[in-house]
C-alpha cells in the first residue's frame, strides 16, 4: 500500500506520515472494479442497479473475505488492543473532526484515553489504601503515582511522545492535588481518632482510680468488719473468764461464809459453856453458903 500526500493536505499531512503508518499492524489490499460513472455524479442516490455488474460482483467477493472469521482481529494500535472505552472518548465530543484535523484528533482522543486508564488506576488503588498510616500512605502515593505515569508511558498512543508527555502533566497536578485533599482528611480523621482515643484512655484511668477506690473501700470495710468480729471476740472471751472468776468469787465467798457461821457458831458455843461453867460456880458458891 503506497501512502500518498494530496497537494491541498501536504502542508498539514506530510509531517504527520511517519507517526501515522507505525501505528498500525501489517495491512493487505484489494483492487475493485471500477463503480461506473455514479462515483463523480452528485445525483448517485446508492441505488444497485446505477452500480457496473462487475463492480457489484467484485463486492460480494470483498465482503466475505472482510468477514471471515479467520480474517476477524482485534484492532490494535502499536500492537495494543484497543478498547471500547477509548473509542468512546473518540466520539464523546458528539461531532466529527474536520478533515484536516482527524489525525490530532485521533492523538487526542488517545492520549486522552490514555491519561484516563492512568487515572482510573492511581484512584482506584489509591483510594483502597488503609489510610490510618499516613507514612505508609504519602510512600503508597509515591509508588502508585509513578506506576501511573509509567502506565500513561506505556500505553500505544497515536502522535508525537512530545506531545504526549504534555498530556500527563496536568492529570498528573491533579492527582497530587486529589492526593493532598485525600491525606489532610486522613490526618484529620486521625487527629479525631486520637482525641477519641486519649478520651477513652482518660474514662478508663478515671475508671480505674474509681474502682480502686471502692477496692480501697471494700478492703477497708472488710478490715473493720475483721476487727469486729475479733473484738467482739475478744470481749466474749473475757466476758467469759470474767464469769468464770465471778464464779470462783462466788464460790470463795460461799465457803468464807460458811467458814465465818462455822466459827460464829463455835464461838457461841464456846460462850454457852462458859456461861454454864459460871453458872455452875456460882451454883457452887451457893450450895456451900448453904447451911447444912
Amino acid at each position: 500500500m503506497k501512502y500518498e500526500v494530496a497537494i491541498s493536505r501536504g502542508e498539514f499531512c506530510s509531517p504527520s506520515k511517519a507517526e501515522f503508518l507505525p501505528s498500525f499492524v501489517p495491512r493487505k489490499c484489494s483492487i475493485e472494479a471500477a463503480v461506473a460513472q455514479v462515483e463523480t455524479e452528485n445525483s448517485f442516490d446508492g441505488c444497485l442497479k446505477d452500480i457496473d455488474d462487475k463492480f457489484n460482483q467484485k463486492v460480494k467477493e470483498l465482503v466475505p473475505w472482510l468477514l471471515a472469521p479467520e480474517n476477524l482481529v482485534v484492532k490494535q494500535i502499536n500492537g495494543q488492543k484497543v478498547t471500547c472505552q477509548e473509542f468512546l472518548n473518540y466520539f464523546r465530543a458528539g461531532t466529527l473532526p474536520p478533515p484536516e484535523s482527524l489525525l490530532q484528533a485521533t492523538a487526542k482522543a488517545s492520549n486522552i484515553a490514555a491519561v484516563e486508564r492512568a487515572t482510573r488506576f492511581y484512584l482506584e488503588c489509591i483510594d483502597s489504601m488503609p489510610r490510618a498510616n499516613l507514612d505508609g500512605l504519602r510512600e503508597a502515593h509515591e509508588e502508585l503515582l509513578g506506576k501511573a505515569t509509567d502506565l500513561f508511558r506505556t500505553t500505544p498512543k497515536f502522535g508525537d511522545k512530545s506531545i504526549s508527555q504534555t498530556y500527563m502533566e496536568a492529570p498528573t497536578k491533579d492527582l497530587v492535588a486529589h492526593f493532598d485533599r485525600l491525606y489532610k482528611d486522613a490526618e484529620e480523621i486521625l487527629l479525631r481518632e486520637q482525641e477519641k482515643e486519649e478520651q477513652r484512655k482518660k474514662e478508663r484511668e478515671e475508671e480505674r482510680q474509681r474502682e480502686e477506690e471502692r477496692q480501697l473501700e471494700r478492703k477497708i470495710e472488710k478490715e473493720k468488719e475483721e476487727q469486729w468480729k475479733k473484738d467482739m471476740y475478744e470481749l466474749k472471751k473475757l466476758e467469759c473468764e470474767n464469769q468464770e472468776k465471778i464464779e470462783q468469787l462466788e464460790q470463795e465467798l460461799s465457803e468464807t461464809e460458811r467458814a465465818m457461821n462455822t466459827r460464829y457458831k463455835l464461838e457461841m458455843a464456846k460462850g454457852g459453856m462458859a456461861l454454864v461453867a459460871s453458872v455452875a460456880r456460882v451454883a457452887t458458891d451457893i450450895v456451900k453458903l448453904l447451911p447444912r
